[in-house]
């Protein structure tokens, strides 16, 4: 007895094995075809890929800021009469004879300064007194800071001013400057008309005459007569050589001037 029978050889053919099924990689971007990749059947032209918007870089918080004016602070009548009283200016005048000898006097005085007085037309109208008459002006009811706005009146240079159009509480009026010493001459008269404009309701007399040729005044016409009355009072020789006509209510003394100087 051999091997083989006892042993039979297996004549059964080994089962060819299946290969193990693998998991598709993750897409890179889910919805989005691979480049390259056939179009799905019954699909049209594929649709060109958008980039993605640039995202809006972020914006910094903005800076809100409330703008209020400083609340002047105000003194009592007897401090701002005190502390101003102490103040003195000094004028030094030099004078040279013929000689060639120079004299130098100094005169000490008590200076001025700006108070805000009031009017029954022009609001309140800043003027420039001496400080020795601080004490009485308040009892008249001036005021050290203007009435209409509650503010000084403070020019570029950062210097109290007597210009009307610097209050923040009124129209601007028309000006005109003096070619000779640069005064401004301010347009401060009010018609009765803007009176009316102002304050409707205010009362009307019927007992009062108007006259067209008042009313129909303007700036333009009201400065030029004072800048005229001006020239001819201050600065006679100048208006003169500059064909200035003379005001009517100068007339008079005007021509009396000139009859004497002749």
């Amino acid at each position: 007895m051999t091997n083989e029978d006892e042993y039979p050889p297996d004549t059964t053919a080994a089962a060819p094995t299946e290969p193990i099924p693998q998991a598709a990689p993750p897409m890179a971007n889910p919805g989005v075809e691979p480049e390259g990749a056939p179009p799905p059947v019954g699909a049209g032209p594929a649709a060109p890929v958008l980039d993605a918007p640039p995202k809006a870089a972020a914006r910094e918080p903005e800076a809100r800021t409330t703008i209020q004016h400083n609340v002047p602070v105000t003194r009592s009548p007897e401090a701002f009469i005190a502390e101003e009283a102490g103040r003195k200016e000094e004028d030094v005048t030099r004078v040279t004879n013929e000689d060639g000898l120079t004299a130098i006097t100094t005169h000490t005085r008590p200076g001025t300064v700006v108070m805000y007085k009031p009017t029954e037309r022009s609001g309140w109208v800043p003027r420039i007194i001496s400080r020795s008459a601080i004490g009485p002006n308040l009892v008249n009811g001036w005021k050290e800071f203007c009435g209409d706005c509650g503010y000084k009146h403070i020019n570029g240079d950062d210097i109290e001013s007597t210009d009307p159009n610097l209050c923040s509480a009124r129209n601007p009026v028309a000006v005109r400057v003096c070619p000779v010493c640069e005064k401004r001459i301010y347009d401060n008269v009010a018609t009765s008309i803007t009176q009316v404009d102002e304050d409707p309701d205010a009362p009307v007399d019927n007992m009062v005459i108007t006259e067209d040729p008042y009313e129909n005044s303007t700036g333009l016409t009201r400065t030029k007569t004072s800048l005229d009355a001006h020239l001819w009072g201050r600065h006679a020789r100048q208006a003169e050589m500059m064909g200035v006509p003379i005001p009517a209510s100068m007339a008079e003394e005007i021509q009396a001037l000139r009859s004497v100087s002749a």
